[in-house]
């Protein structure tokens, strides 16, 4: 929320790190000028999100309903783990949004988005006018959205993807969405198979 900006989470500076199991990190409601470093975030099969909403993984930045826009968020040196749904998400109106040097790994199968079980990396779905970077994070074992970028601006590059399935590598969608724009540069990305 926006009452709880301008904070820095430091888990570097912590005694054997900081781990969450079991829940994640939500940013909504106007949230700006944070960052998180050095984090585990291990969601598993626990839906610690309201019920009802269908979503639970390790970092979810949406944009309110009353539209009060997120901003000037760095996660860093994080380790995203056994998300339901997805790892990583970025919705509405947020912006300057960027992830880095992290782990996104293993999405769960066993947990269910919906009714229907999912094991994506990222997605990115924002408004006109957003932008989030991407850069030098490790995926690996996804099936889907290595990563999916429906709307928005989106900084894409130095990336490793492992073990990935299927056909869904990397995609963008909704390019005509609206009359909002969908740009991506993707750059020096690896994807391997496993």
């Amino acid at each position: 929320r926006e009452a709880d900006s301008y904070v820095t989470v430091a888990g570097q500076t912590s005694p054997g790190g900081i781990q969450l199991k079991n829940f994640g990190i939500l940013m909504y409601e106007g949230m700006h000028d944070a960052i998180i470093r050095h984090l585990r975030l291990r969601v598993g099969t626990f839906d610690s999100w309201p019920a009802g909403s269908g979503e639970a993984g390790p970092f979810q930045i949406w944009r309110s309903y009353n539209n009060r826009p997120v901003y000037n968020i760095i996660i860093d040196h994080a380790d995203l783990y056994w998300g339901i749904a997805k790892n990583f998400v970025t919705a509405g109106a947020v912006t300057d949004i960027t992830l880095q040097w992290s782990i996104l790994a293993e999405g769960t199968n066993t947990g269910h988005y919906y009714g229907t079980p999912h094991n994506d990396a990222i997605l990115l779905d924002n408004g006109n006018g957003t932008r989030v970077n991407l850069h030098h994070n490790l995926l690996f074992d996804h099936e889907y959205r290595n990563p999916q970028n429906k709307r928005g601006i989106s900084d894409f590059r130095n990336n490793y993807i492992y073990s990935w399935r299927g056909n869904n590598y990397a995609y963008v969608s909704n390019v005509e969405n609206n009359g909002q724009v969908t740009w991506i540069n993707f750059v020096k990305n690896v994807y391997k198979r496993g």
